[in-house]
């Protein structure tokens, strides 16, 4: 089974590379802003700078700070990733015989087949609160194309609350994100959210931050329109997997329909925990952005979409 990609969708990752690609190179020019006064004013003669020599320190002043400060976010972020990846499988153990865990896997490795993936580990998480998400192994390079092994994880709580079809349904999601890609792209796609946060001290922080606070609302912004594209492109190639569409929308009504009471504490993708899963639980709120930098559709576009799939059979 493969991926048919939509004109719509083509436009929301072109959209999100745009403005991505606008907060790294905004968040590098502001860090080489100091640089370049410094150079500037070594180098000037006291007076006004000529277009070429405010070129030359503009050039010197980015080198310098991608220097500096390059090989510690690149390191701070590899940290972040693999911390997360860790927590992510914590407190979780193979799926075995007990409780029917045996049959998730074998679900697994059946729509695996459906999308012509490799089988992946199935992981059973020790918590009530419904889960269902991918992350890599914390061992795993930061993008895995084709080295990386994933790992699919669902709690105690969501096997309870699922039927079997709900179930496979949900696994079909997941699958559907790898068969697409999404976990490496999303990782290559957070580093200027990262970036962009760096400069960022928080809405708690004293005084106004306008500046970083438009960098990480940018970001949010863009990331958030490739990653609601992508969640509706899962949703789709999970219905077309499992043949039953209304199952995934009941899944998705039933989840949300605890008014948050079993849902995470927080959105396991959601900017800053935003390398290591995809998830697919709706979100429990909105970002620094708003809904414009939510990383899931609403629950109730989810289900519209869904339901047309219905009608159209």
């Amino acid at each position: 089974m493969r991926f048919r990609y939509s004109l719509s969708l083509a436009v929301r990752a072109l959209l999100a590379v745009g403005l991505l690609s606008v907060v790294l190179l905004a968040v590098i020019f502001t860090l080489a802003a100091l640089p370049t006064v410094l150079i500037l004013e070594v180098l000037g003669d006291g007076g006004a700078a000529t277009t070429t020599e405010l070129n030359r320190a503009l050039l010197v002043g980015t080198a310098i700070a991608l220097v500096i400060a390059g090989p510690g976010v690149a390191w701070t972020l590899v940290r972040g990733v693999r911390r997360e990846r860790r927590a992510l499988l914590a407190d979780s153990r193979p799926a075995a015989s007990e409780n029917g865990e045996d049959a998730v896997s074998a679900a697994c490795r059946r729509l695996a087949a459906r999308f012509d993936l490799p089988e992946p580990s199935v992981r059973v998480r020790s918590t009530a609160t419904p889960l269902a998400y991918t992350t890599y192994r914390p061992e795993d390079p930061l993008v895995s194309i084709g080295g990386g092994k994933p790992t699919i994880v669902v709690s105690e709580g969501l096997l309870t609350a699922l039927s079997s079809a709900e179930r496979d349904a949900v696994l079909a999601h997941e699958l559907a994100h790898l068969a697409n890609g999404d976990l490496d792209l999303a990782a290559g796609l957070l580093v200027p959210v990262h970036a962009a946060e760096e400069l960022y001290d928080g809405p708690d922080a004293v005084g106004l931050d306008p500046v970083g606070w438009a960098f990480a609302a940018t970001a949010a912004i863009g990331f958030g329109v490739f990653s609601r594209g992508r969640e509706l492109a899962a949703d789709r190639a999970a219905a077309a997997a499992t043949g039953d569409p209304a199952a995934l929308a009941t899944t998705l009504e039933r989840l949300d329909d605890t008014n948050g009471k079993t849902r995470p504490t927080a959105d396991l993708r959601d900017h800053i925990a935003a390398t290591g899963a995809v998830n697919v639980l709706p979100i429990e709120g909105d970002s620094i952005a708003g809904r414009l930098g939510a990383t899931h559709p609403s629950t109730a576009t989810r289900v519209e979409r869904l339901r047309q799939l219905v009608a159209a059979e």
